[in-house]
């Protein structure tokens, strides 16, 4: 059994309290997912960031790039991330010293936020930082990644979410996060080899929580609190796509 330090940093999104969060449910669907001769052989190594809703997800790379540098070799290096924290691990890849064999990001607004959150919503005043500006797709940092990485594409495994239910309408707005969430797989050049899945969820006849409402049920964050508990009741759930995006992205 080979024994070589590898390591998978698990990068959070932004935080509308500037605190970072852990992804407890994901960490553990990775374990059970890669197979158990392979426990022994990767050091799994979590780095929490801060204030992401005062710097922008150009300025926390660099940050977090600074640890990664400071942490040593590793024969093989994964990001798993969720929402900004994929615009982070992307944003990474670009800058010296920093390598990534595989980078899987779970609804991360590859091509920016939804537009109801730059004009104007019942949670519009979460979104006066740097952080969450830097996401919208007006945002010049967002543009000149999308124009820089293309030759890391074939890294990136982009897990998006398609959600049924209720459409919620605000200010004659759809607030519907199925449109973020699959719209989020796709990078500026849609004939690089980047690999897409997409998971549903389904809430019957009941509304379609937003994301910027905190709800944990929400498509934003649930695969990231409800990765191997798939039964919520009336909302059906299926993570095949994400356990196979597991098994494609990281190879130790």
């Amino acid at each position: 059994m080979s024994h070589a330090r590898n390591r998978i940093i698990y990068i959070h999104g932004y935080e509308h309290h500037g605190q970072g969060y852990t992804m407890p449910a994901i960490e553990s669907l990775v374990r059970s997912t890669i197979p158990n001769t392979c426990y022994s052989s990767y050091v799994e190594h979590w780095s929490p960031l801060m204030d992401t809703r005062n710097h922008t997800f150009k300025e926390v790379a660099e940050q977090l790039a600074q640890k990664i540098r400071d942490g040593g070799a590793y024969e093989k290096q994964y990001a798993v991330c969720h929402s900004m924290g994929g615009l982070i691990a992307r944003q990474m890849c670009l800058m010296p010293g920093v390598r990534f064999d595989g980078i899987l990001t779970l609804c991360s607004p590859h091509e920016g936020t939804a537009s109801w959150i730059s004009v104007g919503s019942n949670y519009a005043d979460w979104y006066f930082g740097a952080g969450p500006k830097s996401l919208i797709a007006e945002s010049p940092d967002l543009r000149l990644l999308n124009e820089s990485d293309e030759k890391h594409h074939r890294l990136y495994h982009c897990v998006g979410v398609e959600c049924f239910g209720k459409t919620i309408l605000h200010n004659g707005l759809n607030e519907n996060d199925s449109v973020v969430e699959l719209k989020s797989q796709h990078l500026h050049n849609s004939n690089s080899p980047i690999q897409r899945y997409t998971m549903r969820v389904d809430y019957g006849n009941h509304d379609v929580p937003q994301g910027a409402t905190g709800d944990k049920l929400c498509p934003h964050n649930f695969v990231v609190d409800h990765a191997e508990d798939t039964s919520q009741g009336h909302i059906s759930f299926d993570n095949t796509p994400l356990i196979n995006a597991i098994r494609n992205c990281i190879k130790l």
